[in-house]
């Protein structure tokens, strides 16, 4: 989209802050390197939290259910800093159902007009890098993001 159709190669990658870590050089004298912490496959499983206040998450609507654009205070806040790590609410999950209820307009109404506890079915992707050779040609699409 932006290259001049000169560059060999672009690297096309989701934001991965979290779940890889550099392995830590060793010393030349010493050849054992630890090993990457590997990202966790795709899962799903559920949270149920009293509804005592705002859920502090932003939300968009996905054709795969509701996409947690962003978390900050709020009921998830309080639920994340107790919660283990495969059991926290984390940005690009997808909220699948709520309190049972799989359509999108009702889940946004649960989540809204709820006033007790609230169950709800997570699925959490994979992320990826892909890279992707132009060989000097151009790229053939257009790309779209948001920033936060």
């Amino acid at each position: 989209c932006c290259a001049d159709g000169k560059q060999e190669a672009e690297l096309v990658s989701m934001d991965m802050t979290g779940y890889l870590e550099e392995a830590p050089t060793a010393p030349e004298s010493e050849p054992k390197m630890e090993p990457k912490m590997e990202p966790a496959g795709p899962h799903t499983f559920e949270i149920s939290l009293v509804k005592d206040g705002p859920l502090g998450i932003m939300l968009d609507t996905k054709s795969s259910g509701l996409s947690v654009m962003r978390i900050g205070g709020g009921c998830f806040e309080a639920h994340n800093a107790k919660a283990a790590p495969d059991n926290r609410l984390e940005k690009h999950d997808f909220i699948v159902s709520i309190n049972g209820k799989t359509s999108q307009e009702i889940m946004l109404a649960e989540v809204k007009w709820c006033k007790d506890t609230v169950t709800m079915k997570i699925f959490r992707p994979m992320p990826f890098v892909v890279k992707i050779a132009k060989r000097g040609k151009p790229f053939g699409t257009g790309l779209v993001f948001h920033k936060d």
